[in-house]
């Protein structure tokens, strides 16, 4: 390790061309949201300790599931906190750099865990508890309002740095050596490339 970070010949910015870049966002990206999920700190927890209750019936976190929503263009991801027996409405607004949850409709999900009991709206907008927005495209928005996205459209490798082979004497219509060696063919040339490179 230590030869390669002192090899000048590297350049630390090819490195880092095809890691993900995290963007900060004031508002959604143009791309169609697949999913809303849970925090990753709520999902580490015990489930068994956290319940969800709405008009006093009660569901455990297991029981529980987050359902996005038809979408609707007033700069908002929607989505229902549901159960078997109801559901209530939220929505997910980029407010000052953050994501920010609000009720869609008149009642709220309590969330009770081993220490408090606190409204959805209260408890995802808990530094811990902020919730995460899948999209199309690989794409994921994180706390506090992160896009995550792979980049797709940087070639595996520089070109400039391919090698053409010396196909002289070559017959490249000729792929393997086959049983008689013919050193005429691409295989064999091959192999020749490599030995010459050393053992």
């Amino acid at each position: 390790m230590g030869l390669k970070l002192l090899d000048d010949s590297i350049n630390i910015s090819h490195v880092m061309d095809n890691f993900i870049q995290p963007e900060d966002l004031e508002e959604w990206p143009e791309l169609t949201v697949l999913a809303v999920e849970w925090p990753l700190a709520l999902l580490a927890r015990n489930e068994d300790s956290i319940q969800l209750s709405h008009d006093g019936v009660s569901f455990s976190f297991l029981e529980t599931e987050l359902e996005v929503t038809p979408h609707v263009p007033d700069g908002a991801v929607r989505f229902v906190i549901r159960t078997p027996d109801w559901q209530v409405p939220y929505a997910i607004f980029i407010d000052d750099g953050q994501m920010r949850v609000r009720a869609a409709g008149a009642g709220e999900v309590m969330i009770s865990t081993s220490r408090r009991d606190l409204s959805a709206t209260e408890f995802f907008a808990r530094r811990d508890n902020v919730l995460q927005v899948v999209f199309e495209n690989d794409t994921l928005v994180c706390a506090p309002a992160r896009l995550l996205h792979p980049v797709r459209d940087i070639p595996p490798f520089d070109p400039v740095r391919l090698q053409v082979p010396n196909w002289t004497g070559i017959d490249i219509t000729k792929e393997s050596q086959g049983r008689t060696r013919d050193t005429d063919s691409i295989q064999a040339q091959m192999i020749q490339v490599v030995l010459s490179r050393g053992p």
